[in-house]
């Protein structure tokens, strides 16, 4: 499965690069998209930014103060969530309170926070998705166990 991760800012891409080292610990069958890695030098990134974004079905938003209004968080974010009933879109909330988020578009999403609890909500709703990939209680328990120390 193909999971995009958006952010926007020195704080949210500090996030986004943990996730994407951490994700295919976690499932081997888990391919994240980040774009300082994922788009080549010399490559016309908005065209493959699109491209991407029509091709994968679930997101990782990570929010911060700093990107709350930043234009590519909500573009990102509005292409993932034109696919309805088709995408997942999960906002994390990296260091900001729920109340942060004050009538926030990205609050019609189920939002987690970066602690133990949440992130263990966000792996179970990517092992959730992973059809036939998907792993058992037992085996998403001892990879979370094992990889949840290595994340942030």
């Amino acid at each position: 499965m193909k999971i995009f991760l958006s952010w926007s800012g020195v704080h949210s891409g500090k996030y986004a690069k943990a996730f994407n080292d951490w994700l295919p610990n976690v499932f081997q069958s888990v391919t994240p998209f980040y774009s300082p890695e994922d788009i080549a030098a010399g490559e016309r990134w908005l065209e493959r930014l699109n491209t991407v974004l029509e091709e994968y079905d679930f997101g990782i938003v990570c929010l911060t103060r700093d990107n709350l209004a930043a234009p590519w968080i909500m573009f990102e974010s509005g292409a993932l969530a034109k696919k309805l009933g088709k995408s997942k879109l999960v906002p994390v909330l990296c260091g900001i309170a729920e109340t942060e988020l004050n009538k926030h578009p990205l609050t019609q999403f189920q939002y987690v926070h970066t602690n133990e609890e949440g992130i263990r909500k966000l792996v179970e709703s990517v092992n959730a998705s992973l059809g036939d990939n998907k792993l058992n209680e037992t085996q998403l328990t001892k990879a979370f166990g094992k990889w949840w120390p290595d994340l942030l």
